[in-house]
């Protein structure tokens, strides 16, 4: 006779249930695992095509693995590689854009990553699209989320460049100061002064931009930044009718046969204003010599 117990009758339920659990969750880790897999798999093959310099093949892959697995392991690495491709190998300015600006809204992303991310971004604004209004706003965001004081200052150069290039020159000074702090790095510092005394002349304020031209000259370790200090020199000695010592100057820079070739028309030019400015002096104290000879 069958047992009444309900006990009993639940048993083999329970373990139906269970096995089809079982069976279920293996299911799910096979698919996680299944999936990771070639999600890794997409990303180390890409990367072996990108090593090949096999660009245009690599970001195919990336975009599949962008496209498949939206919530992956490797979609952070996978935008960022495929923003870099497109931006410096494929020069795809548009699609490299949304790229780092998916991978800068992305709050997975480490904040040394997005920092690079931003500044790509701003040098497409700046140098590939020639929007100097978006650059500027990106090279500010960018300042304000480092911390690194170096970085800063770079930073700063970058936005004091655009300030004068939209020709604003007071903001342009300003962020050009801050460049050129005692503390920031040496070329960085020599070549925020150099625009510093250049917009000195801009304004016509040669008193002021002759000592930084002279700083300059004093302190460079680069040979192109004390031949531009040197012109900015030149420049100024001849708006304030100091013909000598811009004369002087001249004759002791070097460079290739091209500027040989402007020095000596330079010069020239130079030293015919030197006698003009000379035969003006002159001249009253000439007349004055006959009148009172008469």
């Amino acid at each position: 006779m069958p047992s009444l117990n309900p006990r009993r009758r639940r048993r083999p339920i329970l373990q139906g249930v269970s096995l089809g659990l079982l069976v279920l969750l293996a299911g799910i880790v096979f698919y996680l695992l299944s999936a990771r897999y070639n999600e890794e798999g997409l990303y180390n093959n890409a990367e072996q095509l990108l090593l090949q310099g096999k660009h245009q093949e690599a970001v195919q892959v990336l975009e599949h693995l962008l496209d498949k697995f939206p919530y992956g392991e490797y979609r952070q690495k996978a935008l960022m590689d495929a923003a870099n491709t497109y931006n410096f190998y494929l020069r795809n300015v548009p699609r490299a854009i949304e790229l780092y600006r998916t991978f800068i809204d992305n709050r997975r992303v480490s904040r040394e990553k997005r920092l690079e991310a931003r500044e790509r971004l701003a040098d497409i604004y700046n140098q590939d699209v020639g929007d100097p209004d978006r650059a500027l706003a990106e090279y500010i965001t960018l300042r304000q989320e480092q911390q690194e004081k170096g970085a800063q200052q770079k930073s700063s150069f970058q936005i004091a460049s655009l300030y004068l290039k939209k020709n604003r020159l007071d903001m342009a000074l300003q962020e050009f100061r801050r460049a050129a702090q005692d503390d920031a790095e040496p070329d960085l510092r020599q070549k925020a002064m150099l625009k510093i005394a250049g917009i000195y002349v801009l304004q016509g304020d040669q008193v002021q931009a002759e000592p930084v031209f002279q700083e300059v000259v004093r302190s460079s370790r680069s040979e192109e930044t004390i031949h531009q200090a040197q012109l900015g020199l030149i420049d100024v000695w001849e708006s304030t009718e100091k013909y000598e010592k811009a004369i002087e100057l001249l004759g002791t820079m070097k460079g290739d046969p091209a500027f040989e070739e402007f020095k000596i028309a330079e010069t020239k030019r130079l030293k015919e204003k030197a006698g003009i400015l000379k035969n003006k002096i002159q001249l009253p104290w000439s007349s004055s010599r006959k009148r009172t000879r008469t």
